[in-house]
C-alpha cells in the first residue's frame, strides 16, 4: 500500500497556525518509526522555488509511483485516462524517439469561472460551479466547433473535465490545476510558444461563452457562469509505460480530504479533516508497518513531499518507543518543512 496525502503543508501564515495546533499522535509516531526519503525537484522545476513548479508535490509522487517518467508540467494524465476509457487512439503511442508529429496526444481541459478582480484574474475552484456530467457535455457541445477548426478532437468524460488530443500537446508543459485555483492566472498561463494556440482559444471560449443561453440559464438561477477553461495534464503515455502505469495505480491510495479546505483557506475544517486522518488512515498505515507489511506513506506539501518506510529497530529502539510517546513537536517541525 502507498498512501499519499496531498496539501499535508501548507504556506500562508493562518496555515501554519493551525498547524501549531494540531494533534496527530499517530503521524507522530510514524515519524518516530519510519524513515524519510525527500522529493527532489521535477526535471525543468526551479530547486530554488519549488512552490512555482507547474507539478504539485502530490502530483510528482503519484507519477513517480505509478512509473512514470517525470518532466516539470509534462505529466500525461490525460493520455492515461484516455487510455482507460478506451478513447480512439489512446494507449498506442510509440516510446520517446517517435516523431512527435505523427503521436495522437492528450490534454485535460477543466471549466472554469475565471473572476475578474482590480488587479487580477483568479481563477475559482471548479467545484463552485457545480457541473454534472450532463451539463459539462452541454458546455463541451456548445464550444466544440471553436476547437474542431483548429484540429482538436474533444471528448466528455464522467468526471465533468473533457479530453483533448492535439499534435501541440504532445510536450506542451502546464501548470497543474492546482497549483492555479485561487490564484492569478496569468502567472501560471503557459510561456511556451506553442501555447498560443490555447491562449487564443481561451479568449474565443470567454467571448463566445459570454451571452450564451446556457450562462444566461445559470445566472438566472444564480450558479457562477463558465467563462473559460484550464489545460493541464499534457503529453502522450508510452506504450512502455501506459499500461505499467495504469496497472500500478491499483496500488496506490491518495487520499485527497485535505485539498478543498486548504485551497479554500478554510483551516477549520483542514485541521478537523486532518485530525481524522489521523485517526483513520495514517493509523491503519502505521499498525501495517508493525505488522510487517511494505507500507509507503507520502505526506505532500506545495513546495515539497516526503515518503515514509518503515526502518528495522533495535530492541532498545522498540523499547523506547513503547514507553516514551514521541515528541509532538516533531510533526510540527515536518509539516512546517512541506
Amino acid at each position: 500500500m502507498h498512501l499519499i496525502v496531498p496539501f499535508a503543508g501548507v504556506m500562508s501564515e493562518a496555515g501554519r497556525a493551525a498547524v501549531r495546533e494540531l494533534a496527530l499522535p499517530h503521524l507522530a509516531r510514524v515519524l518516530d518509526g519510519m524513515g524519510p526519503q525527500w522529493l527532489a525537484a521535477p526535471a525543468g522545476a526551479d530547486p530554488e522555488e519549488p512552490d512555482l513548479s507547474l507539478t504539485p508535490p502530490h502530483e510528482h509522487v503519484r507519477a513517480l509511483a505509478w512509473g512514470l517518467t517525470v518532466a516539470d508540467g509534462q505529466v500525461p494524465w490525460a493520455a492515461l485516462e484516455a487510455a482507460r476509457l478506451g478513447l480512439p487512439g489512446a494507449g498506442a503511442g510509440p516510446d520517446v524517439g517517435s516523431d512527435v508529429g505523427s503521436i495522437k496526444a492528450w490534454g485535460r481541459l477543466t471549466p472554469a469561472h475565471w473572476q475578474l478582480g482590480t488587479e487580477q484574474i483568479t481563477m475559482l475552484a471548479p467545484q463552485l460551479l457545480a457541473l454534472d456530467s450532463a451539463a459539462s457535455a452541454a458546455f463541451l457541445e456548445a464550444v466544440r466547433p471553436l476547437f474542431e477548426t483548429e484540429g482538436f478532437e474533444l471528448h466528455a468524460t464522467e468526471a465533468g473535465h473533457w479530453l483533448a488530443s492535439h499534435p501541440v500537446l504532445a510536450d506542451l508543459p502546464c501548470a497543474s490545476l492546482d497549483r492555479v485555483i485561487g490564484r492569478n492566472v496569468d502567472l501560471w498561463l503557459p510561456a511556451d510558444p506553442r501555447a498560443r494556440l490555447v491562449r487564443r482559444l481561451q479568449n474565443e471560449v470567454q467571448m463566445f461563452l459570454h451571452t450564451h443561453p446556457l450562462n444566461e440559464d445559470r445566472e438566472q438561477r444564480g450558479a457562477l457562469p463558465v467563462n473559460s477553461f484550464w489545460l493541464d495534464g499534457c503529453g502522450v503515455a508510452p506504450a512502455s509505460q501506459g499500461a505499467a502505469a495504469l496497472a500500478s495505480s491499483a496500488a496506490v491510495i491518495e487520499d485527497d480530504r485535505l485539498r478543498a479546505p486548504a485551497l479554500n483557506e478554510d483551516w477549520f475544517a483542514w485541521s478537523r479533516a486532518f485530525a481524522q486522518l489521523d485517526e483513520g488512515p495514517i493509523a491503519q498505515a502505521l499498525q501495517a508497518a508493525g505488522e510487517g507489511h511494505p507500507v509507503k506513506l507520502s505526506l505532500c506539501g506545495e513546495r515539497q513531499a516526503c515518503t515514509l518506510t518503515p526502518r528495522p529497530l533495535t530492541a532498545w529502539q522498540r523499547l523506547r518507543r513503547a514507553w516514551r510517546p514521541p515528541p509532538m513537536a516533531a510533526v510540527e517541525r515536518f509539516l512546517e518543512a512541506l
